[in-house]
């Protein structure tokens, strides 16, 4: 049984895809005062103001609600009431959350609607609605429609929010950790991007950042990097490093030089380059699989152990490409991350298809 309190933030989903068997251990603690409870009921979240009322607070917060047949999601998220915690910072503390769910596996979530619990249900004026829904998720690939997340998924959700909710409220000490996340957390859910390039752009400008924004042949070292800290052969990932390490080189010219620098991106590879990888005839599955390295790469490092996490830490970020008197210093820094063979966890999901 959920117990709210007024003040309380209660976020409301279309779909929200959890195995049935996690319902019965709801509430469940994601992170300090972050649950995952039983959808409220919204008939009468309204409290005391008038049927009509009612009805239109219901509608304004879950569009379609009341409907012949229309049925609601029965898990939503709730964020404690906290005198320093502001309007504002419960909903970053609900983007986190999202994160921390697409992170650990990226499937289609649709957040719709808000509202702050009142001692007498709705308040007035505190409702909201957000209808954001994840841009790339594993149900776009046919093969993965019924995917959900377990009981498992969810205590490894629970065990990387407040690592997140730790990078990103402080920019300062953790800056390119926190940029690679913000990003990503805005191409994933946060912003209405519609237009697959765009997407391409940023999952590129991630890769480019997580790398250490290598000075020259970025896509040889940064696909060379990004490959070296992916793979782990005692996982027995069925990707090799090498294919890989080809495969982001050539998704590199393909996408990312035009989308930059302004170039005609073919969307027939040239015949005088037949050797370049690239599934054209399936660009879902190129955008996706960019998608999926990006997520993996960033769910690993979460995952780091506290030195590694720390060495990670230590390659910086400039802050004016013009005045940029660092490049050398980074190019080490990254040289020497990159160049040592960290194992990944038996709990992380690989989702690419080359």
């Amino acid at each position: 049984m959920t117990n709210l309190k007024q003040g309380d933030k209660i976020y409301l989903f279309y779909h929200l895809p959890i195995d049935a068997t996690v319902f019965t251990k709801l509430p469940i603690t994601l992170a300090p005062g972050i649950q995952l409870i039983v959808t409220p009921s919204l008939e009468n979240a309204a409290g005391s103001h008038n049927q009509q009322e009612n009805i239109a607070l219901a509608g304004y917060v879950y569009p379609g609600y009341g409907l012949p047949g229309f049925g609601v999601c029965k898990f939503a998220i709730k964020v404690d009431a906290h005198p320093k915690v502001s309007d504002k910072e419960m909903n970053h503390l609900l983007w986190t959350t999202l994160l921390g769910f697409i992170l650990i596996k990226p499937l289609f979530i649709h957040i719709m609607g808000t509202y702050i619990y009142g001692e007498n249900g709705f308040k007035k004026g505190r409702c909201g609605r957000f209808d954001l829904r994840s841009n790339l998720c594993l149900e776009i690939l046919k093969n993965n429609q019924n995917t959900k997340y377990t009981e498992d998924d969810i205590i490894q959700i629970s065990n990387i929010i407040p690592k997140i909710n730790n990078i990103l409220s402080c920019p300062n000490k953790y800056p390119r950790q926190y940029y690679n996340l913000n990003t990503f957390m805005a191409l994933a859910i946060t912003e209405k991007l519609c237009q697959e390039g765009t997407i391409f752009s940023r999952l590129f400008t991630v890769l480019d950042s997580f790398t250490g924004n290598t000075g020259h042949k970025h896509n040889t070292r940064v696909a060379t990097r990004i490959a070296k800290f992916i793979i782990d052969k005692a996982s027995n990932q069925p990707i090799a490093e090498n294919v890989l390490q080809k495969y982001l080189q050539d998704q590199w010219e393909i996408h990312r030089t035009p989308d930059i620098h302004g170039h005609l991106k073919a969307t027939i590879p040239d015949q005088a380059q037949p050797e370049i990888m690239s599934i054209n005839n399936h660009f879902t599955q190129d955008l996706f699989n960019i998608f999926e390295i990006t997520r993996f790469a960033l769910l690993k490092m979460l995952l780091l152990p506290d030195n590694d996490f720390n060495s990670y830490s230590k390659i910086p970020l400039q802050k004016f490409a013009q005045q940029d008197q660092d490049q050398s210093l980074r190019d080490q820094a990254a040289e020497t991350f990159f160049a040592t063979t960290y194992p990944n966890e038996p709990s992380m999901k690989w989702f690419v298809t080359i």
